[in-house]
């Protein structure tokens, strides 16, 4: 990335998620095709009888779904810089299929309403997201409780969920806490995997039926794995990144960082435990870094120069 311009880099991030992803479908297509695990709630809503599609070369549903959502992003911003672009229009119709078939509703609902934000340059929300993404977090924390607690979402619901039968993200985080403040491991964690090593034997097993190995919140995961001393320095790091994006002042980076943080909100993203999603933030840091770094040393080169 260090030589590399913004537009560059970011394309450089693009296509090598779409090779991964096309292969990834064709993977699919060709060995996987005809799973059936699960009714898929978005078609099911849309009327259309369909099956939750889990893919081949991912290491989790929704940590593989969250890096379609920012790509199918990157796709509008190359449409919007390149004009009629049909590689990048049909990119972006592509990510937007997969995460039907993957029956992925809240990286969905994020993807379209931060794709209608960017494309119509809506710099009022993005500036209200960036500087209130911590408060959104709450709000969608709010919101899964009545998700879960309530019928008003049954529509969107999975059949497991209507019954009670799944694990739902109220569940999770009430065992996550309850180990939390179990012991003094508070202070520095209980190490990678903490929260499925931490739980009873009766307990574990349910998660390990139902693929659960996360606390799916980014906060809550960091702390039982690295603990309180861990979260701060973590924290420390996501507020630099954020003043380095005030600086860039680029609004495709800046949605993309806020969509991070608020899927943080109900994944455990990004972290060991989520690949694809971790590979794609990383790369999407390594730009800003680099943007920000050039920046930083032109400013200071004209500060030198008039001095």
């Amino acid at each position: 990335m260090k030589e590399k311009t913004l537009e560059e880099g970011l394309r450089y991030v693009f296509f090598s998620f779409l090779i991964f992803n096309i292969a990834n479908y064709i993977f699919f297509e060709m060995y996987y095709a005809d799973q059936k695990r699960g009714i898929n709630t978005i078609m099911e809503f849309l009327g259309i009888l369909g099956y939750r599609m889990y893919f081949p070369l991912s290491s989790g549903a929704n940590v593989f779904t969250f890096q379609l959502g920012l790509n199918a992003l990157l796709s509008l911003y190359f449409i919007k810089i390149k004009k009629k672009n049909f590689l990048y229009i049909i990119a972006f119709w592509f990510y937007l299929f997969i995460l039907v078939l993957a029956d992925s509703r809240l990286i969905l609902s994020f993807t379209i309403i931060f794709s209608f934000v960017y494309w119509l340059s809506f710099k009022t929300l993005v500036i209200f997201f960036k500087r209130y993404w911590y408060i959104i977090s709450l709000s969608i924390i709010g919101f899964i409780f009545v998700f879960y607690n309530t019928n008003l979402f049954d529509s969107i619901k999975r059949p497991a969920e209507r019954t009670g039968d799944v694990i739902s993200r109220i569940d999770i985080w009430g065992h996550a806490l309850e180990i939390l403040v179990s012991d003094f491991k508070l202070i520095f964690g209980h190490g990678l995997n903490g929260l499925e090593n931490s739980l009873e034997e009766g307990l574990k097993s349910r998660f390990e039926e139902q693929s659960l190995q996360t606390s799916h919140n980014f906060i809550i995961q960091n702390i039982i794995d690295f603990g309180l001393v861990g979260i701060v320095v973590i924290l420390f790091y996501v507020f630099k990144l954020i003043n380095m994006l005030i600086k860039i002042k680029s609004e495709i980076v800046t949605i993309m960082i806020v969509m991070f943080l608020l899927i943080g909100t109900t994944e455990s993203i990004p972290t060991f435990y989520s690949f694809e999603a971790t590979i794609f933030v990383i790369a999407i840091i390594s730009v800003i870094l680099v943007i920000h770094e050039r920046k930083t040393t032109r400013y200071n080169q004209n500060i030198n120069s008039v001095t």
